[in-house]
């Protein structure tokens, strides 16, 4: 059994869950959808720690330049460090992501495993349907406020 879940670390979390659902007998018939999510939260989680950790290496004229460049020191050997690009929209997308990873999480928990009444799924995607509409408003008046052009 995959015993006790780990105290700290999100990758630990998610090879935890990953496990466990391959162990328990009577989820192995999940173990496929749960890898699916677990490789979904590992890619979000390492562009997370792209965002989160690294530096950006340039700057100019404009406040924030796209494709950003990033820089980061790798894990393994602290001496060493990796170089990534990133846009503006894909930060954006990777947030969306996660909320739709998000809500594959909660309805695996619902349906697989059949942890979760109905009514905490409701208020689950009622609260992301609520972010995702801030979100729309927001870009909507970004974009209205942006110069022509631009």
């Amino acid at each position: 059994m995959a015993g006790r879940p780990p105290r700290g670390g999100a990758k630990n979390k998610i090879e935890f869950f990953r496990r466990s659902i391959g162990e328990l007998s009577g989820l192995r018939h999940a173990s496929t959808l749960a890898d699916e999510i677990a490789a979904e939260a590992e890619a979000a989680l390492d562009f997370r720690n792209w965002c989160v950790h690294g530096v950006a290496l340039q700057f100019s004229r404009e406040i924030m330049p796209s494709p950003v460049k990033l820089v980061r020191f790798k894990k393994a050997d602290l001496r060493n460090s990796e170089t990534k690009e990133v846009t503006l929209d894909a930060i954006q997308q990777a947030g969306k992501a996660c909320a739709n990873l998000a809500m594959k999480f909660v309805l695996f928990t619902y349906k697989p495993l059949g942890v979760l009444p109905r009514e905490a799924i409701d208020q689950q995607i009622e609260r992301l349907t609520k972010m995702q509409l801030a979100e729309s408003a927001n870009e909507e008046q970004h974009d209205r406020l942006r110069p022509e052009g631009a």
